[in-house]
């Protein structure tokens, strides 16, 4: 078999941001599938992008790969923030919990609305100097907490 190759980046793969959405929510779905869930993907995007049967509502955030900061530190970065024009300002998440996807190292985070609150942005530290120094992060715990959803 061969082996999978990941693209670094959008620009790379000759995909946009629209494109790397869509691969997000269809892996997301694919995992809940594995893990013995019942995924609806939305056909329209009004903030909720996953509706689980009988259950809560996903909004799925992809990053590629962790950005280099200042000192070498890392991070995976999703953006919340959506500006409502009809409302003039900007809008919650809607969904009752956001699953962010890490790509390069592929990495979920089930991290529930009341987490996320008024954040424009979710950075997750990545990285040997996380993991040498044993850093807790906020939102550490909600790696892999797919039970959360049930």
């Amino acid at each position: 078999m061969g082996e999978l190759r990941l693209i670094e980046s959008e620009a790379a793969a000759g995909v946009g941001p629209l494109a790397v959405g869509a691969a997000g929510e269809y892996r997301v779905a694919s995992e809940l599938l594995l893990r013995g869930f019942m995924p609806m993907i939305a056909a329209v995007d009004m903030g909720v992008d996953i509706v689980l049967q009988d259950g809560p509502t996903i909004q799925v955030k992809t990053s590629m790969k962790p950005r280099v900061q200042r000192g070498g530190a890392a991070n995976y970065a999703f953006r919340f923030a959506t500006f409502s024009k009809a409302q003039g300002k900007r809008q919650r998440m809607l969904a009752d919990f956001a699953v962010c996807w890490g790509v390069a190292d592929d990495l979920f985070w089930i991290v529930p609305q009341a987490a996320i609150g008024d954040r424009e942005m979710v950075h997750i530290p990545m990285g040997p100097r996380v993991r040498q120094r044993n850093l807790p992060t906020l939102f550490e715990r909600y790696q892999g907490a797919w039970e959360a959803l049930r």
